[in-house]
């Protein structure tokens, strides 16, 4: 009975794999070393678990693993139960319905003094007052949601009150998010209220007491919320105590040594009284960096505070001449105090630190072997010659080992390569596939596999896990579809995320839906159809739910609901309208989205003096009045077709007919029907430096025309 009502021990960092649990022997005790303690188990624990392990028969670490687990958790849940009777008979109130040790202490206190607080209903006053230890700020609460489903976490993303995600794994992942409502249900002014009577008191020992007592001669070093650390001038402080009864009334000498000449157990505990930390033993040395880190040479005895860090941190890492370093190092070191200074001693700090930090290890392990040296050799591991009877080894149990998340992938690839060898249950356009009797031959091999993780599985149970694999399938495949269907690149086609997804590609082609009888099947898309080859033919198969208490990659991206043939109710067709519409938004939000996408795809195209020229010439259209705009237009689209037709030449220019600077063309002067002369693009030649007019009547027949191509089609 020994053996199992105390802590054992067990090697964390030497369990690095999963074969280290198949080790047939105990691990040798250095094998036993924390890091995150920095300490070795001690003899007297290595041979507890060594009595253990004999006693108990185990063969392999994994064994030895999983009664330690048993123990632990015995032990632990044994303690608790004592400690709720206590708590039942005492306050008649159970812990076990409280979420910290704090809280139910608040609660007891309650209940013994019968006190009704009253709640701040003023957000000023609750400001004002929200600090200290025993506050709590309500404003700090939040709220955690473990998601698996990529629809409900896109969802709470995109809530107002999202915080931030942690992903364990790549089906699962914890979203924190602010609470949508603050309940200040404590009464935070309590806590204010025990903050300043303990600056009174600590005010009213200093002032009224000890400097009262002895003036000059005591300094005050350190101080913090309830401790107080003096420099006093005297011969003896304990001899004050004896003739000065004013001064003794305030201290608490309990825990003085028992043959102390002032021991005495008679203001042992009482409230506002105050005791000597160091136990009559006088200090030599104190360096106080910040409140609550300070350190203290009592008697070659260097005792550290540090609040926040680890005891072993501070056991093995923190030195009182890192502290004297620490408080001198500007004097000490000369160093100037400008920014390059700084940086270079926060390198050198850390340096300094990391190698401190592996000089500490380095002693930690050479201890311990000095200190095992003189041992003789452990004992062997033989079993005793009366073996019990217990529970053996099982690698493949469900949420009890650890090797579980292992086995279930290697399991996963073992399922689907025997489902895939049987082609009577998932090739439709097979002959087999009606084959009665070949598919219960094949499902009884299916079972057989499955019943190795699970002993009670049934045919059931394997058409549900099949099911749900090839429910995930579908999803990644019809994302992929979709991805190719938008036009997305090579490189930015959907890649599925289910590490199975290619162990099932022999389903490609197998997947093909049938129409459902439920009155609302144009409402949606070929996903949320009833597939045939989901169960066999006439079968019924099991409801695939939406939750699962097991999360595991293969029942984590099923379908949330399965469309059934029977008449649909009020509240599914309601339940799958929503559904339907979130869909749609879905599917729009993911094209916008795409759509942004390719615009950002798009090569940037540099522009050329074309460009420039165009985007001058219609600025300046934009600020003419529109006849001229007209004009202007005519002209540039008259000058465009002429150097389509290969006819301009750098004696083309524009001139005024009206003013009697004619245009010059080998066709004629443009004359419109109302006989004004129209200002048109001609072509000039100068000959013995005059001009010569080529010009040809206009029939008056001929109707008013916009522009030079029309003219073109009157002149034969």
């Amino acid at each position: 009975m020994s053996l199992a009502t105390r802590k054992g021990v067990y090697p964390y960092e030497y369990t690095d794999s999963w074969d280290k649990l198949e080790v047939p022997s105990l691990p040798d005790k250095f094998q036993f070393y924390s890091v995150l303690t920095e300490t070795h188990v001690c003899v007297e624990d290595y041979y507890h678990a060594v009595r253990v392990w004999n006693h108990f028969g185990c063969t392999s670490l994994g064994a030895y693993r999983d009664l330690y687990l048993q123990i632990d958790v015995l032990l632990s849940a044994d303690i608790f139960e004592n400690f709720r009777d206590i708590c039942m008979i005492t306050y008649h109130l159970d812990p076990a319905q409280y979420f910290t040790l704090p809280g139910f202490s608040f609660d007891c206190m309650l209940k013994l003094t019968k006190v009704e607080l009253e709640l701040l209903d003023d957000f000023e006053k609750i400001l004002f007052t929200e600090s200290g230890k025993t506050i709590e700020n309500m404003r700090l609460r939040f709220e955690l949601e473990l998601v698996s489903c990529p629809r409900r976490m896109r969802k709470l993303i995109n809530r107002p009150t999202f915080k931030y995600c942690t992903s364990y794994n790549e089906n699962l992942s914890v979203v924190t998010q602010h609470s949508k409502e603050v309940d200040f249900c404590k009464p935070i002014y309590v806590g204010f209220t025990v903050l300043e009577l303990s600056k009174v008191l600590m005010y009213g020992f200093h002032y009224d007491v000890m400097k009262r007592h002895y003036g000059d001669k005591i300094n005050l070093l350190y101080t913090d919320t309830d401790s107080l650390f003096y420099r006093v001038v005297t011969n003896d402080f304990y001899d004050d105590l004896s003739v000065n009864p004013n001064l003794m009334r305030f201290m608490d000498t309990s825990n003085l040594p028992t043959d102390h000449k002032r021991y005495s157990t008679l203001r042992k505990r009482i409230p506002e009284l105050f005791k000597n930390e160091t136990a009559s033993r006088t200090v030599y040395e104190l360096v106080a960096l910040r409140a609550k880190s300070y350190a203290y040479d009592v008697e070659q005895d260097v005792c550290i505070r540090a609040k926040g860090v680890m005891r072993h941190v501070i056991h093995n890492h923190l030195t009182f001449t890192e502290h004297k370093r620490c408080l001198f190092a500007d004097v000490d070191d000369g160093a100037e105090s400008d920014e390059r200074d700084d940086e270079f001693d926060a390198i050198v700090g850390k340096m300094i630190a990391a190698d401190s930090a592996l000089k500490a290890v380095a002693q930690i392990h050479r201890i311990a072997s000095t200190s095992t040296a003189h041992l003789t050799p452990s004992p062997p591991f033989t079993h005793p010659s009366h073996c019990y009877s217990y529970m053996p080894f099982t690698p493949y149990r469900e949420n009890v080992s650890i090797r579980t998340l292992k086995m279930s992938r290697e399991f996963t690839e073992e399922f689907i390569k025997l489902y895939e060898s049987e082609p009577c249950l998932w090739n439709v356009k097979s002959k087999e596939y009606h084959d009665r009797n070949k598919k219960d031959t094949a499902y009884g091999k299916m079972v057989k596999k499955q019943q190795e993780i699970e002993s009670n599985a049934t045919k059931d149970t394997v058409i549900k896990k099949i099911n749900n694999l090839r429910s995930a399938y579908r999803k990644e495949n019809k994302k992929i579809k979709q991805s190719i269907k938008s036009g997305a690149s090579a490189d930015t086609v959907y890649k599925p995320k289910l590490w199975y997804f290619s162990l099932l590609s022999f389903l490609g082609d197998q997947d093909t839906p049938r129409t459902s009888h439920s009155s609302l099947e144009n409402d949606f898309d070929n996903d949320n159809s009833v597939y045939e080859n989901d169960s066999d033919n006439g079968e019924e198969t099991p409801q695939v739910l939406a939750t699962s208490s097991v999360v595991s990659k293969e029942n984590i991206f099923h379908d949330e609901t399965q469309t059934s043939d029977s008449e649909p109710t009020p509240i599914n067709i309601r339940r799958k309208k929503q559904r339907v519409e979130a869909e749609k938004q879905e599917a729009l939000a993911n094209e916008v989205l795409l759509t942004v996408k390719d615009h950002f795809r798009k090569p940037v195209i540099k522009e050329d003096r074309f460009d420039l020229i165009g985007k001058t010439v219609s600025m300046k259209l934009r600020d003419l009045p529109k006849d001229q705009m007209l004009f202007a237009d005519r002209i540039i689209n008259d000058t465009l077709f002429l150097a389509e037709m290969g006819s301009l030449t750098l004696n083309h220019r524009v001139v005024n007919t009206a003013t009697e600077i004619a245009y010059h063309s080998p066709i004629s002067s443009i004359i419109t029907s109302s006989g004004t002369p129209s200002p048109i693009l001609q072509q000039s030649t100068i000959e013995n430096q005059e001009y010569y007019n080529f010009q040809q009547s206009i029939p008056q027949d001929v109707p008013q025309n916009n522009s030079v191509s029309d003219l073109f089609k009157n002149f034969n």
